[in-house]
């Protein structure tokens, strides 16, 4: 190769975005794909590390030889080699993230330059003065120097980029930041619910029933709800306290599915009997009391609340209407889902 040959290689600063890029749209891939739609699915863990992994390659490996008898070019693994007789224009396009340069045939046919390239992040000052290079090499064959604008497909390259990585975040986002951690912006969620046998004091419970003995202390909990349930037995009666939260689900928050629950347990007393009662106690967001008709002059009084991503189900029976009215049995209710609802620690 004579002194006056150019031998150009593309810029390999633009490995600072294409690493993290790749590397991220390979952990949304492996993270959400029992969750993505298979347009996703394709794009995260197919299209985008593919382009990525083409743009990578030509980065490392990318490099052009001018010399007076023409142009080797290698994007990848293989060179190709076109003389200038058979070239009839140099391109220059711009697009919205740089330019590059293409080789014209007198066939028609296009051949992309691994080099000169300015792009985003991997800027060459030189450019112009290689492309002005590369003409001189030409000699009396020098080809027609034509810049043209790119925008039009680089801007759909650019969209569906944006597309495809704003997809991921929307995936991503959930998992890094959960909306149910009381620390959310704007919300007020509760990330855990207490134990509903340790919510009340024993000497609270029998403050009730008399005297109080556990029969149901049951606590569940998976990815996307947590339940707990505590029943007592006592002289008096019967106390059951139930709290059910939900998390996260396609972005909700679980206000869509704690206030489906709030609906159902309400639905639930209604239909064993309970009716409504002229008063709602201020209880959270939404709140209802519910009374049942007395049998065999035993009566039970409902309480379902929500706050939040929280529902609070209290079901108090009195074995002794004598010694505690109705109304006040539907008082005591109300006591208790205020002190369950008061154990709960929302952020």
């Amino acid at each position: 190769m004579s002194v006056a040959d150019l031998d150009l290689r593309m810029s390999r600063r633009a490995l600072v975005w294409q690493i993290p890029l790749l590397l991220f749209t390979l952990a949304v891939g492996v993270i959400w794909a029992a969750r993505c739609s298979m347009w996703e699915l394709a794009a995260v863990l197919l299209l985008m590390p593919v382009l990525l992994l083409g743009d990578m390659v030509v980065t490392l490996r990318g490099r052009v030889r001018v010399t007076r008898e023409g142009v080797g070019n290698r994007l990848g693994v293989r060179w190709t080699w076109t003389p200038w007789h058979q070239v009839k224009a140099v391109q220059v396009r711009r697009g919205i993230i740089g330019r590059s340069a293409v080789l014209v045939g007198v066939d028609g046919h296009r051949r992309l330059l691994a080099a000169p390239h300015d792009r985003f992040l991997a800027r060459d000052r030189e450019f112009d003065r290689r492309i002005r290079r590369m003409l001189e090499l030409a000699g009396d064959r020098r080809p027609e120097l034509v810049e043209v604008s790119a925008k039009s497909g680089s801007l759909v390259r650019t969209v569906l980029s944006l597309l495809l990585v704003g997809s991921a975040l929307v995936r991503l986002l959930p998992v890094l930041w959960p909306p149910d951690q009381p620390w959310w912006p704007g919300r007020l969620e509760a990330a855990r619910i207490p134990r509903a046998c340790s919510a009340l004091d024993p000497a609270v419970a029998q403050q009730y029933l008399g005297s109080a003995r556990k029969v149901i202390d049951h606590d569940s909990r998976d990815d996307l709800s947590d339940l707990s349930r505590c029943m007592w037995e006592g002289a008096l009666g019967l106390l059951i306290l139930r709290y059910d939260r939900y998390a996260d689900v396609d972005f909700q928050n679980g206000m869509r599915e704690s206030a489906d629950r709030y609906e159902s347990a309400v639905a639930d007393a209604v239909r064993d009997g309970a009716r409504r009662t002229a008063e709602t106690p201020s209880l959270g967001d939404e709140a209802v009391a519910l009374l049942g008709s007395p049998v065999r002059g035993v009566h039970e009084a409902h309480v379902v609340s929500r706050r939040a991503n929280v529902v609070v189900a209290v079901t108090l029976r009195s074995d002794h209407p004598a010694g505690r009215p109705a109304a006040r049995t539907l008082r005591d209710a109300e006591e208790i889902a205020r002190t369950a609802l008061g154990r709960i620690a929302f952020g």
